[in-house]
């Protein structure tokens, strides 16, 4: 017996493929099918939007309540986050209501977006407010995203072990260049940044520049903060001259990644974990320097986190182009799995179900960029 749902295959990155299901499995054994379409968990509204983004995946159950589903456009990240917590503080005011059963609590609500950068103006409206929330995001999701991030750890690790094949063989499918035949010697990231130079498309100074400055670290007393200053200014001046927008979002990514690699440095000090760059490593590697936990008051969720769970009452913030779906997301299979990451988010609402997404967006680099809404707010039919 194998039993999924292909709408809710989202796990591409880990080899994941509705085909071992749909084609596969059905090939291999010849197996008796049974399509299970009703949906007896959402809202008749939920399920109306979730068939807008994959149309016919789900049946609405005569005995589902009506519920909720709405989208609201705002003029800011800020206005958005503010209306959030307004709107959540007025339901708590409510505490009963015909559709949803028990009191209205902090523990039946959910706030999710595609990725943990979208949480910041809201953690901020949060923590303002008073109100307790904890934050829940996968293992794989605390990993850097962007470009420079990625190098940046990678070179790191390298730097600390240059026999690290496994590390510098990742290092060298990012920059796209062929791996030594030899690794070792404390040269090993001069002499990739020299292959990586050789390629003839080094347009990117940011990156050679980047391997050349963690080359440069000491191992022994090693100035972060002014490694991350360096980094600032160079990233912040490639941002206002660029004009692709899907370069400025990466940009935006690898000044958060590049403020959050300061700020464990600034913790692990504060800490009295050590000097060295080694010991900042294995700190971060267990967990050491990880924000204190808080499991209590109201969930912050990414959508691959929450896959499998389910609260009364959703909000779905920036829910925009870019970030949903992703911007990196190219390709038709892609952006077919973004497709599937909405349908999730959206089916995690049990009754009422709140999208909502920031018309502008300030950028680091003290410049807005507008924001369209997500594609996938016209196919639901919420458009604002």
């Amino acid at each position: 017996m194998m039993v999924g749902d292909p709408d809710q295959m989202i796990y591409g990155f880990n080899g994941s493929a509705s085909r071992f299901l749909c084609e596969n499995f059905l090939s291999d054994f010849n197996p008796k099918t049974f399509r299970l379409t009703e949906n007896y968990r959402s809202s008749k509204a939920v399920v109306r939007a979730a068939n807008g983004i994959r149309p016919g995946a789900q049946t609405e159950s005569k005995f589902a309540l009506e519920g909720i589903a709405q989208s609201t456009a705002f003029a800011s990240e800020v206005e958005e986050a503010d209306w959030i917590v307004q709107s959540i503080q007025s339901l708590l005011a409510v505490e009963t209501h015909d559709e949803i059963e028990g009191n209205i609590s902090l523990e039946n609500i959910v706030v999710i977006a595609r990725n943990r950068f979208v949480f910041s103006k809201l953690e901020t409206a949060l923590a303002e407010h008073k109100i307790a929330f904890n934050i829940k995001v996968g293992e794989r999701e605390k990993f850097p995203v962007s470009f420079f991030g990625q190098v940046l750890d990678a070179s790191i690790r390298l730097k600390l072990n240059p026999n690290d094949w496994v590390t510098g063989k990742k290092l060298c499918k990012l920059l796209s260049i062929t791996p030594p035949a030899k690794w070792g010697g404390n040269d090993i990231l001069s002499r990739l940044n020299n292959d990586y130079a050789c390629l003839g498309d080094y347009q990117n100074t940011l990156i050679g520049k980047l391997l050349e400055k963690v080359d440069e670290l000491s191992s022994e007393h090693p100035n972060v903060l002014k490694f991350e200053q360096v980094f600032e200014t160079e990233i912040r001046k490639l941002a206002v001259e660029e004009n692709d927008e899907d370069k400025r979002l990466e940009y935006d990514r690898s000044l958060v990644e590049l403020k959050e690699f300061s700020d464990r440095w600034t913790i692990f000090r504060k800490l009295g974990l050590g000097n060295t760059l080694s010991a900042f490593r294995n700190a971060t590697a267990l967990g050491k320097l990880n924000s204190e936990v808080n499991h209590g008051g109201l969930t912050l969720s990414t959508v691959h986190t929450m896959k499998g769970l389910e609260k009364d009452i959703v909000f779905l913030m920036g829910f925009s182009e870019g970030t949903f779906p992703d911007y990196r997301a190219k390709s038709a299979s892609e952006v077919d799995e973004e497709r599937n990451t909405a349908f999730v988010a959206v089916t995690r609402a049990r009754r009422w179900l709140y999208i909502t997404y920031p018309r502008s967006r300030m950028m680091p680099w003290g410049s807005g960029r507008h924001q369209n809404p997500s594609r996938f707010i016209d196919e639901m039919g919420l458009s604002t």
